[in-house]
């Protein structure tokens, strides 16, 4: 919902192409999860490079490359739009609890492997269990679906807003076009 909610905010057409890279990016740092998954152990490397501001600057650099050469859109723009979709999911996570250490996400890899995680929580934790073979069924629990709900109720209430005031927008540079 976050991912189209920056796209909403970011176009004024819609493009289902365009959102839908938008909407994966918002979420495509959890990929950590996979290298887990293979392992055994899924959680293993949760938060780490995936997680940090160089991987969602390295991302937005390869697509809006390769996407500004299949579309009209300046490569800048697309980086902006494809930038802040991908960290909008690190900086989401900044904010949520953690209750698995290390506590945080490696913001600055590869400057360092510090984690980092902010002292204040706007968001709940996902609860997810540690083995392959468990982890999927872990994840339909009656905390991680009030989660899903208070997030929905947090980015469903910004996506409103982005729409009315896109919409107030819109009104109001089309009465300044016709006045013309």
């Amino acid at each position: 919902m976050l991912g189209y909610g920056i796209y909403s905010a970011a176009k004024n057409k819609f493009q289902w192409q365009e959102a839908a890279i938008v909407i994966i990016l918002a979420n495509v740092a959890d990929m950590d999860f996979l290298f887990g998954f293979i392992g055994g152990a899924p959680n293993k490397y949760h938060h780490q490079f995936t997680h940090s501001i160089f991987m969602a600057a390295l991302v937005a650099i390869a697509l809006a490359f390769f996407w500004s050469k299949q579309k009209a859109p300046r490569f800048p723009t697309l980086f902006a739009l494809f930038f802040v979709a991908y960290f909008s999911h690190v900086l989401v996570d900044f904010f949520t609890v953690d209750t698995s250490l290390p506590y945080g996400e490696q913001l600055l890899w590869p400057f360092t492997n510090k984690y980092y995680i902010s002292p204040v929580a706007f968001f709940m934790n996902v609860q997810k269990a540690n083995t392959s073979a468990e982890f999927i069924p872990s994840l339909f629990s009656k905390h991680n679906l009030l989660m899903v709900f208070s997030e929905i109720g947090i980015f469903g209430t910004l996506l409103i807003v982005i729409k009315l005031k896109r919409g107030s927008l819109l009104a109001a540079s089309e009465s300044a076009d016709s006045e013309k």
